[in-house]
């Protein structure tokens, strides 16, 4: 039997490729159903459940509730319909909790879980389908997404852009992303093979999002930097140092890459979406990425100036991108949790960030926690990271993972560097 306290040790990389069950227009996945049954096991067992839950966790949850009913009140006078599609939204206050217990009580720190062996299997398995994926036909793609996406998501098929895997590329390279540094920073100990940030970067190239991809090079970059600063040049000198077989399977790597290419040459010029989604962002055209962002983050604004205390809730039934009462995709999750949830909604997510910020910085925790934080502000201001059940799940635990890192750190610095010997007995 597994132990609850294990679950974070398999639903943590499994959020990247969970089976997903639907009902009706909904769908779960297995993942957030592991949680939230560890979750409740958990708080079952434990003599006094809520003992250790930060009281941050519960202002965040208080503010976050608080938010969510404003919003609905407000609902009335603006004619949005109270419907199962607004009351969903009480699943993820449960979930972000859960996961936080979950990720809290793991017997495993996220370095051990992202440098595991299971979480090895199941991001190189992922990678290899994302470097695939532009050749394969829409069919196969169907086929092989059917038992992790809906119905929703087949529209997503016909590009040759990896969408993620039941869930808005950005927001799942994103997550690849907190394998990529977690993993990279580990390689650069020493502590793991260079296998999984590869793969983790192959993935977040293959999605193509320009935020992650930006993230994902400055991330390199600081990572590089700090391990020189650490142990001069041994950190970059091991990654220069290649073996004779390393080398062999490099060239034959390359070779391989030279076939596809020109058997798969009309497939290949196509997949390759990121040079033209670079060329795109830094362009003056009217589809550029900057642009693009600042005209929804404006009427996203305008949405706001509607109700900039209450918020209004989402009309599951009607998305209407010209009209600001009915758009909901600002690519700006500041605005969004503003606009949706009220101003206390905006507050509990700020509220959260910083103060994992500042707990981090106080204890002068290791880099990647630091880098943690930093990424999802800016992926924030772009997209979102807690959009939807599945990244609810998987950042929850995230953070339940810190304050188990963070409460380890404190009690080994209080600790006596050596044991207090006795006085022998006359």
């Amino acid at each position: 039997m597994i132990s609850p306290r294990k679950t974070a040790l398999y639903a943590l990389p499994m959020v990247l490729a969970p089976p997903m069950a639907t009902i009706g227009q909904f769908g779960i996945t297995l993942t957030e159903l592991l949680v939230v049954a560890a979750g409740f096991v958990i708080l079952a067992l434990a003599a006094r459940p809520w003992q250790g839950t930060p009281v941050f966790m519960i202002v965040f949850l208080l503010l976050f509730c608080l938010g969510w009913i404003g919003s609905l009140y407000n609902a009335w006078d603006w004619q949005i319909p109270v419907s199962a599609g607004n009351l969903v939204f009480l699943y993820t206050p449960l979930l972000a909790l859960l996961g936080f217990i979950v990720g809290r009580r793991s017997d495993r720190s996220l370095n051990q879980i992202v440098d595991s062996r299971y979480a090895r299997i199941i991001i190189i398995g992922v990678a290899i389908f994302a470097a695939a994926y532009p050749f394969l036909s829409p069919g196969t793609r169907q086929l092989i997404m059917t038992p992790f996406i809906n119905e929703l998501f087949y529209s997503r098929l016909a590009s040759p852009r990896f969408p993620g895997i039941g869930i808005n590329a950005n927001v799942y390279s994103f997550m690849v992303w907190v394998f990529f540094v977690f993993s990279l920073d580990s390689y650069l100990k020493g502590k793991a093979p260079a296998l999984i940030p590869f793969a983790a970067m192959t993935i977040i190239v293959a999605a193509a999002g320009r935020t992650i991809t930006v993230l994902m090079l400055a991330s390199l970059l600081v990572l590089l930097i700090a391990a020189a600063r650490r142990s001069g040049r041994v950190a970059i000198d091991r990654m220069r140092a290649m073996t004779r077989r390393r080398a062999l399977g490099l060239g034959g790597l390359v070779l391989l890459l030279v076939i596809a290419a020109v058997v798969y040459g009309a497939q290949a010029r196509d997949a390759f979406t990121l040079y033209v989604r670079f060329q795109d962002m830094f362009s003056d055209s009217e589809y550029g990425g900057l642009r693009t962002r600042t005209d929804v983050w404006a009427i996203g604004m305008e949405r706001l100036e509607l109700s900039p205390i209450l918020g209004i809730p989402r009309d599951p039934g009607r998305v209407d991108d010209t009209n600001p009462l009915y758009f909901y995709t600002p690519h700006n999750e500041f605005i969004y949790f503003w606009t949706t949830f009220g101003l206390l909604g905006l507050l509990a997510h700020v509220y959260l960030i910083s103060r994992m910020i500042l707990a981090n910085l106080r204890m002068k925790a290791a880099l990647p926690w630091l880098m943690l934080y930093g990424g999802m502000i800016l992926q924030m201001m772009f997209d979102s990271v807690f959009g939807g059940p599945r990244a609810t799940a998987f950042f929850f635990m995230v953070i339940g993972l810190n304050v188990k890192y963070l409460t380890e750190l404190r009690a080994a610095r209080v600790e006596p560097p050596h044991p207090v010997l006795k006085p022998a007995l006359v």
